[in-house]
């Protein structure tokens, strides 16, 4: 199984507020480029609104191997078997230096990014690899691990951003996200994501919610886990399998 993955920030200006999902960095890039040059264009301050341009193999500051890494982290995704999964992973160049930067028009700058699939080993409903956070180089562009990132196989889905790593964050050596996936007969927009739906979807059942505990209620991506995080466990649960594929309204 491999992975597709997907960082979300959001940004907020007198003109509008904006969620870009970095899925793949490839097929999301070019709507991105439109909403920053419009933002740009209507005197919109761009600046706290994070992007990423993929660097291509061959230029200069391309990452380079880390030769003597250190810093691993075991991922693992928990699938049922109503579901398919993708994900990925993602680098930033975090130097201000401009020459780490691209322009993708109307003045609006962009880092270097590198985002690629990640590769897991399955064993029934469990998938799992070995993942080598600092397996570049900080380089000239000081390049540094951004997060994982998932998408469901399904159409009408979108991509979630799981984690976002800080090495100076402090978190437990394990943590565990819940993700949970329902269509668009049990939401407004079909799709995976944490409970946050809750709030607006009035289409699943209290009988469901109350099994729910107050953490999973509570939690929201994308999930922050620091180097003291060594075990990361991503469980999705299949919510229209759980309660059947159609509206149960609440009051």
């Amino acid at each position: 199984m491999q992975v597709t993955g997907i960082m979300k920030t959001e940004s907020t200006s007198s003109c509008s507020t904006i969620t870009s999902a970095f899925l793949s960095l490839n097929i999301v890039r070019s709507v991105l480029l439109y909403l920053l040059i419009g933002m740009s264009i209507c005197g919109c301050d761009t600046s706290n609104t994070p992007s990423t341009e993929e660097i291509q193999a061959g230029e200069p500051d391309y990452p380079v191997t880390n030769p003597n890494p250190t810093q691993k982290i075991q991922f693992i995704a928990i699938i049922p078997s109503t579901l398919s999964a993708n994900f990925d992973y993602g680098y930033e160049a975090s130097s201000s230096d401009m020459s780490c930067k691209r322009e993708l028009g109307g003045g609006v700058m962009a880092s270097f990014g590198y985002d690629k699939p990640l590769t897991l080993e399955q064993s029934g409903s469990r998938f799992q690899t070995i993942f080598v956070i600092d397996q570049f180089k900080p380089g000239r562009c000081g390049w540094k691990f951004i997060g994982f990132g998932a998408q469901v196989v399904k159409p009408g889905f979108s991509s979630i951003a799981l984690t976002k790593y800080d090495a100076e964050t402090s978190t437990p050596e394990a943590i565990h996200l819940d993700v949970w996936c329902a269509s668009r007969n049990n939401r407004p927009m079909g799709g995976c994501n944490d409970l946050s739906f809750l709030a607006f979807d009035k289409n699943i059942p209290a009988s469901f919610i109350a099994t729910l505990s107050s953490a999973q209620l509570q939690a929201r991506f994308p999930v922050r886990f620091g180097a003291s995080t060594k075990s990361t466990t991503v469980e999705f649960h299949d919510i229209d399998d759980q309660i059947g594929d159609r509206p149960q309204p609440r009051k």
